[in-house]
This record gives C-alpha cells, structure tokens and sequence, in this order.
C-alpha cells in the first residue's frame, strides 16, 4: 500500500501573504522597541551624552587613527544622533519616535560644543562663565529616515557614554 498524501492544493498566494504577514509583525516589533527606547529615563541618556559630548570635541568632527583614512570616525553623525537621543525626553515617547527631533547648529564644526551647550541647558548646569555668544540651537523634526539605531544606542546611553557605546559596537560586530 502507497502511503497517502494530502492533496489539498496551496494558494497561489500563501508565499506572498507570509511574506507580508512576516514584514508586517517585523514591522510591529520595531515600532514597540523603538517606542520602548523613547520612553526610557531622559536624565541618565542626557547625563551621557553631556560626558559624550566632551570626547567628541577632544576628537574633533573626523579623527582618523593610525593616520590612515579607512580608520577615520564620523563624529558628525554621531553627534546627530546624540542630539536626538538626547531630544527624545522632550517629547511623549510616541511623538519622540515619529518626529525625531534634532538640532539645526549655526555651524556645523561647532557641533561639539552646541552639543555641550545643549546639555549644560537641559542639566540646569553653570558653565562658570558666562557664554557671551550662544548658539542658535533650532529643533527640527528628522523624521525622514527611520532611526532604529535609537532602538540600541538610547538603551546603551542609559548606561555608558560614547566610548563605551562603541566598544559594544565593536563587540557585535567582531563577533
């Protein structure tokens, strides 16, 4: 006797609708953890950020180490998403998460230091000295991408400022 096999035949659509069931709850996830990462603690991630905030002027926008170009750090962007790291506790997770706030700078190479600036103002720090020329920080909403990247560094930022947020990064990708 020949074993029997179910002859139900498939929908010609069954991949095509696992597929988009499968983005779907994708989608979903992403969406709860990135919303997880907005509603965590500001003060923590801010305070990070503040120590963040001096390495990146000790380093300058582009160091390269080694004196070798394909070692150079892109502290630009990472400055960027510390601000909007830092943004997130300004607004409501939800809003956080879909407007991703950060700041128009008056000059990019001053980027560091409006960082810094950014943060001595939300801490309720003194400076010590009175800063004569304050920067123009403008929020603006940088909602054209989707930042998943908040999803890892907010959480990290809760814990270790910059450096340490690299070594992990270094760690992950190593392994």
């Amino acid at each position: 006797m020949e074993p029997t096999t179910s002859t139900t035949p498939k929908h010609p659509l069954a991949p095509a609708l696992q597929m988009l069931a499968a983005f779907a709850v994708t989608l979903a996830v992403l969406f709860v953890l990135l919303l997880g990462a907005c509603a965590l603690p500001g003060d923590p991630v801010l305070n990070h950020v503040y120590q963040s905030s001096f390495t990146i002027q000790r380093e300058g926008l582009y160091p390269e180490y080694f004196s070798f170009k394909l070692f150079q750090m892109d502290n630009y962007n990472d400055t960027v998403m510390l601000f909007e790291a830092a943004a997130m506790s300004e607004r409501d997770p939800l809003t956080a998460a879909m407007t991703a706030t950060t700041y128009n700078v008056d000059n990019y190479e001053t980027m560091a230091d409006d960082l810094q600036f950014y943060c001595e103002q939300r801490l309720g720090l003194a400076t010590g000295a009175e800063n004569t020329n304050p920067p123009e920080l403008t929020p603006f909403s940088y909602a054209r991408y989707w930042h998943g990247y908040l999803i890892w560094l907010r959480p990290l930022l809760c814990i270790m400022p910059i450096t340490g947020v690299r070594v992990v990064q270094y760690l992950v990708l190593f392994a």
